[in-house]
């Protein structure tokens, strides 16, 4: 079941990111429009962490 709910949130994370990389203004760039492109990233990277940690304890 971990492992389901892993790739959930990381299918789920990733489509979020190309919906923020999408909505990115590049006409006027500020700081807010990289956060919710950073914070998605991160949450990519530590599902990866997961998903490998889960499958090195089977």
């Amino acid at each position: 079941m971990g492992k389901k709910i892993t790739y959930t949130v990381l299918i789920a994370g990733i489509i979020l990111l190309i919906i923020n990389v999408s909505r990115l203004n590049t006409a006027s760039m500020e700081i807010i429009d990289f956060t919710g492109i950073i914070s998605n990233v991160l949450l990519i990277f530590s599902m990866v962490l997961t998903s490998i940690d889960l499958n090195r304890k089977k």
